[in-house]
């Protein structure tokens, strides 16, 4: 089986250009150069404190008070004797949902029915008049 020959990409670019490269992750030429990192100047914060608490006097404040912390809450434990009422609260509540599903179903197989029966008689009535 003959081996195909791979293309460069640059042949099937209009312009015969073909895209700029990245180098992959990891892979560094011998000549590439890091990157030189910013020069970084020392902050005095002492400094910009009063800076800022000159600026703005209510900025001051924010780290002199302390915050309350919130305590955790505790959900109150349910008893034994409690869980059989909550389990039929739970069922009469289910019940009133699966009695208002039944509902509907008869309603809406009710209308279907009597429209079936509309369109019989109506067919029978077209037979019957010699119009259908």
């Amino acid at each position: 089986m003959a081996r195909r020959a791979r293309a460069s990409r640059s042949s099937h670019r209009p312009g015969g250009q073909g895209p700029e490269r990245s180098p992959r992750a990891g892979h560094t030429s011998s000549n590439a150069v890091p990157p030189t990192p910013e020069p970084t100047r020392e902050v005095d914060i002492d400094a910009a404190v009063e800076l800022i608490g000159s600026q703005y006097p209510e900025a001051g404040m924010v780290g002199t008070t302390a915050v309350a912390q919130p305590k955790p809450t505790r959900r109150a434990r349910r008893s034994a004797r409690s869980r059989p009422d909550d389990l039929a609260a739970r069922a009469a509540a289910e019940d009133v949902w699966v009695r208002a599903d039944l509902r509907r179903i008869g309603i809406i197989s009710a209308v279907l029915l009597a429209g079936l029966a509309v369109a019989w008689v109506v067919f029978v009535l077209l037979d019957v008049l010699g119009l259908s």
